[in-house]
This record gives C-alpha cells, structure tokens and sequence, in this order.
C-alpha cells in the first residue's frame, strides 16, 4: 500500500488560481450591471413619483379655485401673469392662469425636458408633447412628459425615450 506523504503537495497549480480569478470576475461584473440596473431604475421611478407629486399639487389649485376650473380658465395655454394679486384685486381666471404658468415651469425646472399641458380630452392616454391629441370633449387631464432617455439601457446620442403621466382631474 502506498502512503501518500503530504510534504510533496506544492500547492495551488497556476490554472487553478486563473479559474478562479475568471469566476470571481464573471460574478463581480455580474453584481455591477445588477447594481447599475438598480440605480437606472430607481432614478426613472423617482423621476415619475415627482411627476406624480407635481400633479397633486395642480390638482390642489384646481380644487382651491372651483370657479375658474368650472369655467375652464385652467384648460388653457399658460401664459406669463403677475402675482401681485392681494385682496380682490384679482379674479378666479387670473388666478388660475398665475397657477398653471408657475405650475408648468416647475415641471419645466424639476423633470428632464419635462412639459406639462392642461386640456380636455375624451381619450386621455395618448399624445406626446408636440402633438397632445386632445379633442375639446370629455374632461380636464394632467399630460406631463418627460425624457426618459438618461435612464435607458439602450440609451443613443440624439434619441429621446418621452414617458407620459396623464391625470384625469375630477376636483
């Protein structure tokens, strides 16, 4: 019978340690593209969570200025108005036009290449920012569009990834 004596093992063999080391890469380059994804995927939902709140809060105003909503003053184009309002010397339109500008320059400010319409739409879950599709019929919606492009996988030079949240309003 043969005794093996352990004094003439010597050691690791040089392909064992690179199988090694390949394996431990394949598994670290693994857990990086994991950790990438998530980080892709958390900023794309955050930025739709501020979508979300950006939405309450004009839906807010609305609701605070049931006039001018009943009359259709915030289903306008925005336009650039003063807050020197105090006391009465402002009407509900006013206000309301004052709301919806400041409105869409924040989601101008806070989302990338963010826009914001506000309009009437009988079919509310399409458009994209240059052509809103929205008929006069039906009621109030919330279209704000954003790029979503910075936190796309497949993300090429010149492309735009728009991603829409429409808001039915009903104050």
């Amino acid at each position: 019978m043969k005794i093996h004596n352990p004094s003439h093992q010597s050691g690791v063999t040089m392909i064992e340690i690179l199988v090694a080391i390949v394996v431990f890469a394949i598994g670290l380059a693994g857990t990086s593209m994991m950790v990438l994804n998530n980080v892709r995927t958390t900023a794309s939902a955050s930025t739709r969570t501020e979508a979300v709140i950006l939405a309450d809060q004009l839906v807010e105003s609305m609701r605070g200025n049931m006039v001018a909503y009943e009359a259709g003053a915030f289903a306008v184009t925005p336009v650039a108005t003063t807050s020197n309002c105090t006391g009465t010397t402002c009407d509900a339109a006013t206000i309301a036009s004052y709301d919806a500008t400041a409105w869409t320059t924040r989601i101008a400010n806070l989302l990338p290449a963010g826009q914001a319409f506000i309009c009437v739409d009988s079919s509310p879950d399409d458009g994209t920012p240059t052509a809103l599709a929205c008929d006069g019929a039906g009621t109030n919606v919330i279209k704000i569009f954003w790029n979503n492009s910075r936190f796309t996988k497949e993300r090429q030079e010149g492309t735009t990834d728009w991603r829409r949240l429409v808001v039915p309003v009903v104050p």
